[in-house]
């Protein structure tokens, strides 16, 4: 019976190590094959088939000093990038602007701008390009001019203003979120808890899909549907907006209207993800009888506080009011006979309801509380369901924190540009979660920085200098300024440009020299004038002034 060799990578053998080994204790015919399993993504090694002194195709593993020199970007953005550089044209001719043009590496400029924003904030955008040394930023300056980034930032667009869809409140922004949700799926390594709830993006202008949510961090603002992961990636999401386009009347008949978008992201997993165990987790907003026997249909599991009306009827645990009266960590279970559906009441500072179909009461854990009456902390036990639902339920709460940590800080007029702006950083964090969770060392700042250095240097547009160019540093040759001789440039009498006076010189200037020269001798001092009507330009004073200078160093002079 020949043999399967099985070796971890964590024994931390080479490949020569494991041909020595064999060699010397299994014949040659008795092996029919070696497999060695791989390392797990967040092990860190350096063993190389080659020497990394010597060999220099060998690619060595990135520190966090060396993030300079890699290439990041938002993945597969030229497609984006295209899309928003034609409708930004379109818009600009819609606007009756026919001389307007962007190129894509303008866009990419454009947005490395935007990204900087959010972690070195100034009062206006405007500000980035001041000459003061308190407030410039030579990064910026050296990228891109001003005003292109203000024309820019006037005809940027993501929809064609010619094809408006009247069902659709976002349709300035939906060609942009569709292939946004469309990379953020592919992207999307699959976890086997998942979180469901609303995210709120900060707006106070004029809008009908406005929303106020008291006791949010952000009170006004759109509110999103977002799933995420419990590390904050955004699986898929969707814009609040009343009655949706996407919307399925089914859906919101079973489920109710804040439920139905869940459904539909669940419908938009590529099928080699869809049918995964996957265990999803949501506040009282979604949950219900009808969500979770849905779920367990379907495969997946369900999990998350339920309101007391939701319950069903025959349901025997003890009211809210009872249990508000109960000592903290009791805990009260039922199970729904037809479909297995485990619900739980735990008395905490408040009355916690909960429903699952997958977790229960057991095994219970600790969680320490402070007591008014015994005026001290004291260990209370604490359910299974609820210790899981802390645990997963707060994706959305840390892809928002990720969001806040540098939010782009410039502001606009229009009513989809606080979104425009979320969108780029959603995909930004999401690019940085990715690149984490692939083995890498780097907080969201380090990410973002080598993302802006890299957009504003590779895709910069250096400002070109105004007026004609000259082939000297100044328009006054040094020779003539620092040699120490009084100029007393007078203008010409009637102010008009004249030829130079000069013999061979053809310059055309508006000034002549009263004191053409003063040269003071030990013994003597000799003034020459000029006529103010004899124009003459510096180059011809310069050549006047030496002459004059070596004529008199080379005569004798008599006292008088």
């Amino acid at each position: 019976m020949k043999n399967i060799i099985l070796l971890n990578y964590r024994d931390g053998l080479t490949l020569q190590e494991v041909l020595d080994i064999i060699e010397s204790n299994y014949d040659e015919n008795d092996v029919e094959s070696i497999f060695i399993e791989p390392p797990d993504p967040h092990v860190l090694t350096d063993e190389d088939s080659g020497n990394e002194d010597e060999d220099e195709n060998t690619i060595a593993l990135e520190t966090v000093d060396e993030l300079k020199d890699t290439d990041f970007k938002i993945p597969d953005n030229e497609k984006t990038t295209d899309w928003v550089k034609e409708q930004s044209k379109l818009y600009a001719l819609f606007k009756n602007v026919n001389d307007f043009d962007v190129t894509n590496d303008e866009i990419k400029c454009f947005i490395g701008i935007l990204i900087l924003s959010g972690y070195n904030g100034l009062p206006g955008k405007r500000f980035y390009w001041d000459s003061s040394d308190d407030v410039g930023n030579s990064l910026v300056k050296d990228s891109m001019r001003r005003d292109r980034f203000i024309s820019i930032m006037r005809f940027i667009h993501c929809a064609n203003n010619n094809e408006i869809n009247v069902n659709d409140k976002v349709w300035k922004l939906r060609p942009v979120m569709d292939m946004l949700k469309d990379k953020f799926l592919i992207y999307f390594v699959p976890s086997q808890n998942l979180n469901y709830d609303e995210s709120m993006v900060k707006y106070f202008g004029k809008h009908s899909c406005k929303q106020f949510i008291r006791g949010k961090p952000i009170r006004f603002g759109y509110k999103i549907w977002c799933l995420n992961t419990p590390d904050g990636y955004l699986i898929n999401f969707d814009f609040y907006q009343g009655i949706s386009p996407k919307r399925k009347v089914l859906y919101e008949n079973m489920f109710g209207k804040c439920t139905a978008p869940f459904i539909k992201m669940l419908e938009e997993f590529p099928k080699e993800k869809k049918n995964l165990p996957y265990r999803f987790y949501f506040d009282n907003l979604f949950t219900g009888l009808n969500l979770l026997k849905f779920l367990k249909i379907n495969g997946y599991h369900g999990t998350g506080t339920i309101r007391e009306n939701r319950l069903p009827k025959n349901c025997p645990m003890s009211n809210q009011k009872i249990m508000q009266k109960r000592e903290r960590g009791e805990t009260e279970s039922a199970i729904e006979k037809n479909t297995g559906v485990f619900f739980a009441r735990w008395k905490d500072n408040g009355v916690v309801t909960i429903g699952s179909t997958v977790h229960g009461v057991t095994p219970q854990s600790k969680t320490k509380r402070y007591f008014k009456t015994q005026k001290k902390i004291v260990q209370v036990d604490m359910p299974n369901c609820v210790f899981m639902y802390n645990k997963y339920m707060g994706g959305r709460d840390q892809m928002d924190e990720n969001i806040a940590r540098h939010r782009i800080g410039i502001r606009g007029k229009k009513w989809w540009w606080s979104l425009f702006t979320w969108l780029i950083d959603v995909a930004i964090t999401n690019s940085w979660k990715l690149y984490v969770n692939s083995g890498h060392k780097v907080t969201q700042l380090e990410f973002r920085r080598n993302i802006v250095q890299k957009y504003l240097t590779r895709f910069k547009n250096a400002p070109k200098r105004k007026g004609r160019p000259s082939s000297t540093s100044s328009r006054v040759p040094e020779g003539i300024r620092f040699d120490r001789l009084d100029h007393h440039v007078i203008p010409t009498i009637d102010g008009k440009r004249k030829r130079c006076a000069g013999a061979m010189c053809t310059s055309s200037v508006r000034t002549a020299v009263l004191n053409l020269f003063s040269f003071t001798h030990p013994l003597t001092i000799h003034y020459y004038f000029t006529d103010p009507q004899m124009p003459i330009c510096h180059i011809f004073l310069h050549k006047i002034d030496m002459n004059l200078r070596n004529k008199f160093n080379n005569e004798k002079f008599d006292l008088f």
